[in-house]
């Protein structure tokens, strides 16, 4: 977890853009610390007046990310596609 932690804070901190898409395809479970380091995430890009997009979520992640308020945080989205659109 800490790895996947510090890879995301990698990607935020060389976001280009002020908006990030996050593919989570290949996410089986989301815990308590994967909460944590979306929400972490989260207020970095916002405090650069940015955005994180999540698409392809399994419906349990999806329901995790739902169940803990944070629908009203990200951006979510089907499809890739429809992320970057």
């Amino acid at each position: 977890h800490v790895d996947a932690e510090r890879e995301l804070v990698a990607l935020v901190a060389g976001a280009g853009q002020p908006r990030l898409v996050l593919d989570c395809a290949g996410l089986e479970y989301l815990s308590s610390a994967g909460l944590r380091a979306l929400i972490s995430s989260y207020k970095r890009m916002k405090a650069r007046g940015g955005a994180i997009a999540l698409c392809e979520l399994r419906p349990d992640v999806r329901e995790i990310i739902e169940i803990s308020g944070l629908r009203a945080v990200f951006q979510l989205h089907g499809t890739r596609a429809e992320a970057l659109a």
